[in-house]
């Protein structure tokens, strides 16, 4: 890991969870795995501040831990991506603000502040309905709650009393994000690492001379199709644990084994009248709620899924990308294709066991939908009508869009001579049409097999049923125009979708070839800053580098058609700035720099890199910068944080108070808005 990620994961730990935290965190950064004793010894703290801070940082996941089997010794090791994840935590509530609700999104923060909590807990802290004390303990841990459920509770001036529909409300919401995948159960996995995991597969996992097969080779592979089998079930759920979560939304019924025992306990908890200390006294009053519609186990924990965020960060990203290639109506369409995609994927980058993420051509984890789906999913809005435009046949052809000139030489013809041109093209096209009904049939009279590419592999996709002997489809204007636009997404450079033809077994479907489509997300990316930092010309000569591979400096010249002098400027300035490498090749043993070839190319892997590392230092300036800022300001932000001045800035605070406090706030949104900018290159490069 570079100096400058290290960095900015330790001041998002510090920012977040303070400087007791941040200062065990970058000593787990700065000397890797530890144990107990050895990271007392490296942070010189007590033994009670050190187990604090480790504890924290366990909690918010900010750190592995494993116990070894043999010594009950425990590790410790840092989990640079949760840290970096912190910055993202804005983001991650706005998205669920725009997908589930308000609702949502508050129990999206509030998850994201505690890193894992009960449903039990979840349940009690929003109050389950009863009047709020600000006084109570409840309060003082977790704050008032806002959102959807505060206006539950507050209505008209008096609290609500109706406790069970506050508490389906949440157990709905939780529902929801689970089904969704935004959030997911912890498992004791989550908190090793993937090496850890590892291990703890294999010692799980029967011995490969247990397993069945007739040769070694055989064997191998069921074995290792099982760890990976068992580490797909730690990392997404095991399969009942699916399946219940699936039969959530469905209202499960109640089990047979159901008896007269757990009736008086539904009853007291329909009873509006019931206060809330009965009610949260212990886990156990929540319990026997298991087997009843929509309600969770109180003892289930559960977690922010960040690799379902990084899905649904990829889909706004290219949604943005297919408004600024097409238009808006078209990147609407598109919109929904991605939002129907999601439910089938669970990480931007699954990897099927057998394949790799550099085969770019067939993308195994890539999901289908099918036409019907997609219109199913779009409402019949007035702005699809209007979207592709239609030539009407009022005997305008193409030679109106002609030179002046041209059409007069046309027009000097006379019209008799364009309808002989015509009726000869009419004549042509028929003659050609017998000869290609001619040429399917032999000189026996069969049929002869026609070897022809289909439209699709052309770059076309329109398809001919009757090559499957299918039924010609009577599609709406709307399923015509939704259709349309499918099209001219798959038919875009970008490749925004593949087309599937409907054939004897199944109907039309579309995909995503997420791989290809990212890589020239990348590539467009990297031109852009190569653009903006050295020019059009350097854009130029890391498209021939990357196109044609190791290049000199003469070849070059002749290539991109500049002088020698200039090349040698570019070429030395992009390799200083890491975005080119140099290979030397000497012809002979002397190694003289005269009898020296200098060949230049261009690893988009290694620009990458690079690229990431000045993202991560940029970040950490701003993050710094802003931190000055904030110390500059910091009387003012204490007294304007205080609870009897806030909502009354204007009445106790002076006018030079108010000055700085609103100088701040600007300079603060201005900061943490390039910062967001900057993780979004971060995201593209790395994370899709």
């Amino acid at each position: 890991m570079s100096r400058d990620s290290s960095d900015l994961c330790t001041i998002l730990v510090d920012e977040m969870y303070g400087q007791l935290t941040s200062r065990v965190y970058q000593a787990l950064l700065t000397h890797g795995r530890c144990s107990l004793s050895a990271l007392q010894h490296r942070t010189r703290l007590s033994s009670h501040q050190l187990r604090h801070g480790l504890s924290v940082l366990v909690q918010q996941h900010l750190v592995y831990w494993s116990t070894s089997l043999t010594d009950d010794s425990t590790a410790y090791e840092p989990n640079t991506t949760a840290a970096y994840n912190l910055v993202r935590n804005g983001k991650y509530v706005k998205i669920t603000e725009d997908r589930l609700g308000k609702s949502a999104g508050s129990m999206i923060s509030h998850l994201l502040l505690l890193g894992h909590a009960r449903v039990g807990d979840l349940v009690q802290a929003y109050g389950l309905g009863a009047h709020h004390d600000p006084t109570s303990k409840t309060s003082a841990l977790h704050g008032i709650p806002n959102g959807v459920f505060s206006n539950k509770m507050e209505e008209n001036g008096r609290a609500l009393h109706d406790t069970q529909e506050n508490v389906q409300i949440i157990h709905q919401t939780l529902c929801d994000l689970l089904q969704t995948g935004l959030v997911n159960k912890v498992h004791k996995s989550h908190y090793r690492t993937g090496a850890d995991n590892r291990t703890e597969a294999e010692r799980l996992t029967p011995h490969i001379d247990d397993c069945k097969g007739t040769t070694k080779r055989e064997r191998e592979a069921l074995w290792e199709q099982a760890i990976q089998d068992k580490l797909e079930e730690w990392k997404h759920g095991t399969t009942a644990e699916t399946k219940d979560i699936a039969a959530l939304k469905k209202g499960a019924k109640r089990p047979l084994e159901y008896t007269e025992e757990l009736s008086p306990h539904k009853r007291l908890r329909l009873d509006p009248t019931l206060s809330k200390a009965t009610i949260a006294s212990t886990g156990q009053d929540y319990h026997n709620n298991v087997a009843y519609p929509g309600y969770l186990k109180v003892d289930l924990v559960l977690r922010v899924n960040h690799a379902k965020f990084a899905v649904l960060m990829r889909s706004y990203r290219l949604v943005e990308l297919a408004e600024h290639k097409t238009c808006m109506t078209t990147a609407k369409v598109y919109e929904k294709v991605l939002h129907l995609l999601e439910v089938k994927m669970r990480a931007c980058r699954e990897v099927v066991h057998g394949s790799t993420e550099e085969d770019e051509e067939n993308d195994p984890t890539a999901p289908e939908i099918t036409t019907e789906d997609i219109v199913i999913a779009i409402p019949e809005p007035k702005e699809l009508d209007n979207a592709f435009g239609v030539v009407e046949d009022d005997g305008t052809g193409d030679d109106a869009f002609d030179h002046p000139k041209k059409r007069r030489k046309k027009g000097a013809g006379g019209e008799e001579e364009v309808k002989v041109v015509r009726d000869s093209s009419e004549n042509e096209e028929e003659e050609n049409e017998g000869k290609d009904e001619a040429s399917d049939v032999d000189s026996d009279g069969n049929a002869s097999e026609v070897t022809a590419e289909s439209d699709e592999a052309m770059g076309e996709a329109e398809y001919n049923p009757a090559q499957y002997n299918l039924p010609a489809l009577s599609l709406s204007p709307q399923h015509v125009m939704v259709r349309s636009h499918l099209l001219s997404l798959a038919q875009h450079p970008m490749g925004f979708l593949k087309h599937i033809p409907r054939n004897t077994s199944s109907p039309e479907r579309w995909t995503i070839n997420f791989r290809r489509l990212i890589n020239k997300a990348k590539g467009q990316l990297i031109n852009h800053i190569i653009a903006s930092r050295y020019g059009s010309l350097s854009v130029r000569l890391a498209n021939i580098l990357a196109e044609r591979g190791k290049l000199d400096e003469k070849t070059l010249c002749s290539m991109c058609l500049v002088r020698e002098k200039e090349m040698r400027n570019r070429l030395t300035t992009m390799q200083k700035a890491g975005l080119l490498e140099l290979q030397e090749v000497p012809r002979d043993n002397a190694r003289v720099a005269s009898r020296t070839n200098f060949l230049f190319f261009f690893d988009q892997d290694r620009c990458i890199r690079r690229l990431l590392d000045e993202c991560h230092k940029t970040m950490t300036r701003l993050l710094e910068r802003a931190a000055v800022e904030r110390e500059n300001v910091k009387g003012t932000l204490e007294k304007a944080g205080r609870s009897d001045v806030v909502g009354k800035e204007d009445q106790l605070l002076s006018a030079p108070e108010q000055e700085a406090l609103q100088k701040w706030r600007d300079i603060e949104e201005r900061i943490l808005g390039q910062v967001e900018r900057v993780d979004d290159m971060v995201a593209v490069l790395r994370d899709f």
